[in-house]
């Protein structure tokens, strides 16, 4: 028609092959995605089956330097380690064992406290996966691998008993407060070793406050400094599970130990008034 456009008439033979071969193409991807899922499965028993990977991080006052990038990075191996001790000793549990320590009632900082090093200045290809388009270090990445070692000096510090046996338990993420950047300080670049710190600086009942740092390999002074609260919860009930409390030995340890006592505390009654008082929640949700 005049001023309308034309649209070809398609023959219905034609439809029903294209319909056809849409199916095809769909069922193809189906198989192709569950063949992947099949692989990944392999996969991942196969893992499951390895022996614990050496850990890399180095944990101070052990003696032993560990250099991040041999596998894939230090927090990575020391994630496959706690995971892989945390199934053996759900195995036991389930086994009815009787060999999963309990640790000790206190702890002190340097129990649990971790360093990782990022060995970019002799690992050009570790380097490259933490470099950004502009040469600088990718901060996305670094603060999942900072969640990961947290959650490794955690583990140290709840599950792992003198002995070496450890205790069966979920420690979630619960929050990440206080993720503090030095603006005077330039961001470390991937073209020199980064280390990345992590201790214990506040235990309550059944909660954890892990304080990571982010600095170049030489320097003192973090550029990035973060905070992580974790909570321990029973394996199998899922209910709170208390966890050794932290005994701070130095000032310092102290000074931090206090200030995060009264963070978790101004935490605990913000919680209670939300509860308590509706117009409290109204005015935190308009703020």
């Amino acid at each position: 028609p005049a001023g309308g456009t034309l649209t070809p008439k398609i023959p219905t033979r034609t439809r029903t092959v294209t319909r056809t071969r849409t199916r095809s193409r769909s069922l193809a991807l189906t198989r192709s995605g569950e063949e992947e899922m099949r692989q990944a499965a392999r996969r991942a028993q196969s893992l499951l089956r390895r022996p614990a990977r050496a850990v890399r991080a180095r944990a101070l006052g052990s003696g032993t330097k560990g250099l991040a990038g041999t596998h894939q990075t230090a927090i990575v191996d020391e994630l496959w380690r706690s995971r892989e001790a945390l199934r053996e000793a759900a195995r036991a549990v389930a086994a009815g064992a009787e060999a999963c320590a309990v640790p000790p009632a206190e702890r002190p900082a340097s129990f649990s406290r971790t360093e990782a090093v990022y060995d970019f200045a002799g690992d050009e290809a570790l380097a490259d996966s933490y470099r950004n388009p502009w040469g600088a270090l990718r901060v996305g990445r670094v603060m999942e691998d900072l969640d990961a070692l947290a959650g490794s000096v955690c583990f140290k510090h709840c599950c792992v008993g003198d002995d070496g046996h450890v205790r069966p338990l979920l420690l979630v993420t619960a929050s990440v407060d206080r993720i503090f950047v030095r603006e005077d300080r330039a961001r470390p670049r991937p073209d020199a070793d980064v280390v990345l710190r992590g201790a214990v600086i506040w235990t309550g009942r059944s909660s954890v406050e892990v304080r990571m740092h982010v600095a170049q390999a030489g320097s003192d002074e973090p550029w990035l400094t973060a905070d992580f609260t974790f909570v321990a919860r029973d394996m199998i009930g899922g209910g709170a599970v208390p966890v050794p409390q932290l005994a701070p030995s130095t000032p310092e340890e102290h000074e931090f130990f206090d200030a995060a006592a009264r963070q978790q505390a101004g935490k605990k009654a913000l919680r209670r008034e939300r509860r308590t008082d509706p117009a409290a929640v109204a005015l935190v949700d308009a703020a």
